[in-house]
C-alpha cells in the first residue's frame, strides 16, 4: 500500500521501523532540496542606487546612518548596498511574506 492510498482510510495505524523512517526522511529531503533554488544577492554601488532610485548619495548615507535604510556592506574598501534590502525599503508593498 502506498502512502497516498493510506490517506483514504482515516482509521489506519502505521508502524515504521527506524530504517523506513530514515528512508522516508531522505526521500523527502531530496524532494525539498530540488524545489529550492538559491537566490544570488545583487549588490549595488552608491552611484547605482542613487541613479536607479532617484535619490542623492547624501540621502543614502544620512538614511543609513539614522537607521531608516539598511547600512551598506563593506566589501574590501567599497560600500555596497544589497538590492533586496533597498527594494524592501522603497517598495514595501511589492515584497511578499
Amino acid at each position: 500500500m502506498k502512502v497516498n492510498e493510506i490517506l483514504n482510510y482515516p482509521n489506519v495505524q502505521v508502524v515504521l521501523n527506524i530504517a523506513d523512517l530514515k528512508e522516508l526522511f531522505l526521500q523527502w529531503q531530496s524532494e525539498v532540496s530540488n524545489d529550492v533554488t538559491p537566490v544570488e544577492e545583487v549588490y549595488l554601488t552608491p552611484d547605482d542606487v542613487a541613479s536607479k532610485y532617484h535619490v542623492s548619495k547624501v540621502t543614502l548615507w544620512r538614511n543609513a546612518k539614522s537607521g531608516a535604510w539598511p547600512k551598506p556592506v563593506k566589501i574590501g574598501r567599497k560600500a555596497l548596498y544589497r538590492k533586496s534590502e533597498i527594494e524592501k525599503v522603497l517598495n514595501p508593498d511589492k515584497i511578499g511574506g
